[in-house]
């Protein structure tokens, strides 16, 4: 009784198949076809079918007639057949494969029997790209920017940076936000299965600074000699910066050049380096003392000459430009005197008033030497100038009293003439009563 359900259970399950036969589909040499080259599908089959078709996605491709392994095809990228005559081992063909072939293949006898497979179609790198789409980046430093390498593969290629020809790998995307990754950096795309590989080069400029500002001499003041040349460099670690130097000489660039120097361009310069980009901070800046070192010379006109009496107060003045600050000796030329006591104002870094005040005596009169000198480069710079003070005679009036007088003077001479004019109004008012109205007309009770 066993026997016989084993028997129906043999001829339900087994004999179709012994009937239709078994259709077995495979890629040779790989279970893979590579884009744009040729491609080989196997199919194995154990039954004598009398026409064996290829397909793709349900689609007739080409078709052999076992009997004699003849073989007809809808296209000639297709080539099917025999391998070695034998009709149990079918071949098709594929030339230059597309991304179209990436799909389910199959073969099929006229008696039912069919075997299928999946192919992928593998492909790249190619067609690299970067997002953002520019082959040339800039970034501001503290403000993180990812790059990434994109291509077409199948399957998944492997992506890394490097920089500057570094074997150092980096990882995609590329992270940037600090100066030193300024430089070209190679996107390489490697088909790990093809052993193909494909690179695209990005420039990556990062914009920086200003940092702190110095100076090519790291000072905040400089002492320059009149008449020489001095170029002051105005130094931070930027890019990309413009440069503005303001004062009492301007320039557009890093360098301020002063040629032959004079002394009216000592003063405070400012250097203002300022980036092109929107960078914090976008602007920094810096002062810098110019002293022009120069002998003394006069700032104003001297007065020559003074003119007094004994016994007035006279103040001899004398106003210096130079630089460092000057010494001042006041000397009369006759007596060889010195005046310690004369007093010297500083009115500003080169400007000096120098003042001696004097009582007039008998021995007052005559020259006075003024002595001006400072030290430049460890040379003393000295000039010399003279004022002279002349005696009035006791009856005359000094320039000042002269003046008092003459005002007074004239004072009493408008005040005269102002009631010489009213004597004379009262006069003619007096004239004219008394002429029409005589003193002796007499009144009508008179008569």
């Amino acid at each position: 009784m066993e026997f016989k359900y084993i028997l129906k259970l043999i001829v339900i399950v087994y004999l179709p198949v012994l009937i239709t036969g078994q259709y077995t589909l495979r890629g040779v040499p790989e279970s893979y076809a590579v884009l744009g080259e040729n491609y080989t599908l196997q199919c194995d089959v154990t039954d004598s079918s009398g026409l064996v078709r290829f397909q793709r996605n349900n689609v007739f491709l080409c078709s052999i007639l076992s009997s004699t392994c003849e073989n007809s095809s809808t296209d000639n990228r297709y080539k099917c057949g025999c391998i070695n005559n034998n009709n149990k081992q079918l071949y098709l063909n594929i030339s230059n494969i597309n991304k179209q072939d990436d799909t389910t293949w199959s073969c099929n006898g006229n008696s039912g029997g069919q075997g299928s497979t999946n192919v992928s179609v593998y492909y790249g790198p190619e067609n690299i790209i970067f997002n953002p789409t520019s082959d040339n980046i800039d970034v501001i430093e503290g403000k993180s920017q990812n790059v990434n390498c994109l291509a077409d593969c199948n399957l998944d290629c492997n992506i890394t940076w490097s920089k500057d020809g570094s074997t150092t790998i980096l990882n995609n995307p590329l992270s940037l936000s600090t100066r030193d990754q300024t430089g070209s950096y190679n996107c390489t795309v490697r088909h790990t299965v093809l052993n193909k590989q494909l690179t695209k080069q990005l420039n990556v400029q990062i914009y920086y600074g200003p940092d702190e500002l110095t100076f090519s001499s790291d000072v905040t003041s400089i002492n320059i000699i009149e008449g020489r040349d001095q170029t002051i460099t105005c130094l931070t670690d930027c890019y990309q910066c413009n440069y503005k130097w303001t004062g009492p000489v301007a320039s557009s660039t890093k360098d301020i050049v002063l040629t032959q120097i004079k002394r009216n361009q000592e003063g405070n310069y400012r250097c203002e380096a300022t980036n092109i980009k929107n960078t914090i901070p976008k602007t920094r800046s810096k002062s810098i003392q110019v002293n022009v070192h120069c002998p003394p010379i006069l700032k104003e006109e001297l007065k020559k000459e003074i003119r007094g009496k004994i016994g007035e107060m006279v103040l001899l003045e004398i106003n210096i430009e130079a630089y460092p600050e000057p010494s001042f000796i006041w000397k009369q030329l006759m007596s060889d005197v010195e005046y310690p006591f004369a007093k010297t104002e500083k009115v500003s870094e080169n400007n000096f008033i120098s003042t001696l005040e004097l009582i007039l005596d008998q021995s007052s009169f005559g020259y006075y030497i003024i002595t001006v000198q400072n030290i430049i480069n460890g040379e003393t710079k000295a000039k010399t100038w003279g004022i002279k003070i002349i005696e009035l005679d006791p009856g005359t009036i000094s320039y000042e009293q002269s003046g008092y007088q003459e005002g007074l003077g004239t004072g009493i001479g408008i005040g005269i003439g102002i009631s010489a004019v009213i004597v004379i109004l009262v006069l003619l008012t007096i004239f004219i009563y008394r002429k029409y109205h005589p003193a002796n007309k007499k009144l009508p009770e008179e008569s």
